[in-house]
Parts: C-alpha cells; sequence; structure tokens
C-alpha cells in the first residue's frame, strides 16, 4: 500500500473523538440557551411590575424566539449520528433557519429603539412606548419574516428547491443553480429583515453613544476635574466618541 491510499485512511478513534466534541459544544449551547432563555420568561411571567413595562414584552418574546433557534443545534446533532433522518427533516427545519435569524435581528432592532426612546425622550416614553404599540410591533416582527421566509416560497417550492436545501446540509451533491425567483425573494428577505434592521441598531447605539459622550463632556459650574480624571474620562469615552462620530 502506498503512500497516498495511507493518507486517505481515517481511524474510528479520530471520527469517534470529532463527533464527541462537537455534541459537548452544541449540548452545551442548547443547555445555556434552554436554561437562560427559560429563566428569562419565568422571571417576567412571575413579576408584576415586569409584565406591566412593554419593554419586558420585547425581553420575552426575544427569549421566546431564542427558544425556537434550539431546534438548529437539534438538527445539527441529529445531522451528527443519523444523516438519513436529517435528511428527512431538513425539508421542515432549513425554510426556519431565516426566518428564525431575520426574527431575532428585527427583535434587536425594537430593543434598540426601545432603548433610544427611554433614553433621548424620557419624559415622553410612556406616551409613546405603550403595550399596545409594542403588541402590534411584535405581531409584525413574527409574522413578517415567518410570512416571507417560509410561507411565501410554498408558491414555487419544488423537488430542485429541495435538493437546494439538502445540498446545503451534505445530503444531496447539487449543483443546480436556484431559480431567479428565489434568488430575488432572498435578497429581498436579507435586506428588509437583515441589513435595514442592523443599519437602523447602528445609527440608533451611534446616536446613544454620541448623546452619552457630549453629556461625559458636560460639567457643573464651578467644577474642575484632576488630570487623573480627565485621562481616564477619555479613555472610558473613547470608544463612544468613535462610534458617535458615524451617528
Amino acid at each position: 500500500m502506498d503512500d497516498s491510499s495511507k493518507a486517505t485512511i481515517t481511524t474510528p478513534s479520530s471520527i469517534s473523538f470529532s463527533k464527541v466534541f462537537l455534541s459537548t459544544i452544541l449540548c452545551a449551547i442548547f443547555l445555556t440557551n434552554l436554561l437562560g432563555n427559560t429563566c428569562t420568561c419565568l422571571v417576567v411571567f412571575h413579576s408584576r411590575s415586569l409584565r406591566e413595562r412593554p419593554s419586558s414584552l420585547l425581553l420575552s418574546s426575544l427569549a421566546v424566539c431564542d427558544l425556537f433557534a434550539l431546534l438548529l443545534p437539534l438538527l445539527y446533532l441529529i445531522l451528527l449520528y443519523d444523516l438519513q433522518s436529517a435528511c428527512n427533516v431538513s425539508r421542515y427545519f432549513m425554510p426556519l433557519v431565516p426566518a428564525l435569524l431575520f426574527t431575532n435581528i428585527v427583535h434587536i432592532c425594537l430593543l434598540s429603539v426601545d432603548r433610544y426612546i427611554a433614553i433621548l425622550r424620557p419624559l415622553r416614553y410612556n406616551e409613546i412606548v405603550t403595550k399596545k404599540r409594542v403588541k402590534r410591533a411584535l405581531l409584525i416582527a413574527w409574522f413578517s419574516p415567518f410570512a416571507s421566509a417560509c410561507i411565501f416560497p410554498l408558491a414555487y417550492s419544488d423537488e430542485q428547491d429541495f435538493s437546494l436545501s439538502a445540498g446545503a446540509i451534505g445530503c444531496l451533491n447539487s449543483s443546480s443553480k436556484p431559480p431567479l425567483s428565489k434568488m430575488i425573494h432572498s435578497a429581498l428577505n436579507v435586506v428588509v429583515f437583515g441589513m435595514i434592521p442592523i443599519l437602523v441598531t447602528t445609527f440608533v447605539y451611534g446616536r446613544i453613544a454620541k448623546v452619552s459622550w457630549q453629556q461625559s463632556n458636560r460639567t457643573e459650574p464651578g467644577t474642575r476635574l484632576n488630570p487623573e480624571q480627565e485621562r481616564r474620562e477619555r479613555k472610558e469615552m473613547k470608544w463612544m466618541k468613535t462610534i458617535g462620530k458615524f451617528a
């Protein structure tokens, strides 16, 4: 047996070790996500003061979205030990991946806007952010990504679409290109539910950082900072100044 044939041999111990290593990481992610988000939901549910705050609805809704995201490491665990079963359920799991991702991004955008209003419009916060408006925003945040990523594609989904999804996780060796309608639809989803919320979140936190930086440089009349305090203040607010330049 020559060197080239020896190089292709993979020992069972190396395969089992890689599976155990990946399984340990996925189980840790699964348990951490499950414990943390479940505790968040329970705390909001059992605390009356938190239930009365509109922002708590956003936090609990984001926690529920993260709990649904546990399906992703579960699918990968199935893929590690039973490829055929993973291929069978990929038809149902794969459309949920972009839907959950976009829903999570929109939730983070809503939370950033909530903090923006609370910091820059504190006197009008209770007037602007109400439970009714938050519930409407959450309805849009849940329904729109799932409808666009899961329901609308049913109109043009076929076996080729399934083969592309299966090929993405290694079930099939598919080299065909997706149809133009699917490519346009996916690009619109990325722009509407991905890029725009991320840009809004970046702008909002940039504005918050800029206002915080301006407030930190404002001193009361008759007060002076010693050189050590001035250096510490400049160091602490340097990142806010950098972010604030873009807002």
